[in-house]
């Protein structure tokens, strides 16, 4: 009897260092905890990104004489602000109720500035067309134009 736990005392020694000296246990022991270490410092920083700034600026052709006013003041940052977050409280309240943590920390995200500029009522869009493709816009610069017929307000 004795000789006999003797033997299954050295067989399973030899199993558990054949076990323990494999590479995929060493691997397992030692390199999946610093990856994981890894992951667990790196996602939240990429999560806390706030995003790049992009700098609009938008020319109005308001043939209409209306909307140049209402357009600058939409255009606002504290405006959009203000859209945005109740959009996403309202989007958030749907999917799921209570987690109006989620909404505060998504508002930190960059808004756009935006500029208008406000052109007379008889330029053309053609003539704009250099304006637009300009080669001095930035990598975080857009440019729009916007054209407003007399009727359509």
């Amino acid at each position: 009897m004795k000789k006999m736990l003797q033997r299954i005392r050295l067989v399973a020694a030899r199993e558990f260092l054949v076990t323990v000296s494999s590479k995929g246990f060493l691997f397992g022991v030692l390199v999946m905890p610093v990856i994981g270490l890894t992951l667990v410092s790196i996602i939240p920083k990429l999560l806390n990104q706030r995003g790049v700034q992009v700098n609009v600026e938008v020319a109005l052709i308001d043939q209409s004489a209306m909307l140049g006013s209402a357009l600058r003041t939409e255009l606002q940052p504290a405006v959009i602000a203000l859209r945005r977050d109740a959009g996403r409280r309202e989007l958030t309240e749907q999917v799921a109720p209570g987690a109006g943590n989620m909404t505060a920390a998504m508002s930190q995200i960059a808004l756009p500035g935006f500029s208008l500029k406000v052109l007379p009522a008889d330029a053309t869009i053609d003539a704009q067309k250099s304006w637009l493709t300009a080669a001095d816009i930035g990598k975080r610069e857009r440019r729009a134009l916007i054209r407003v017929p007399a009727d359509a307000v």
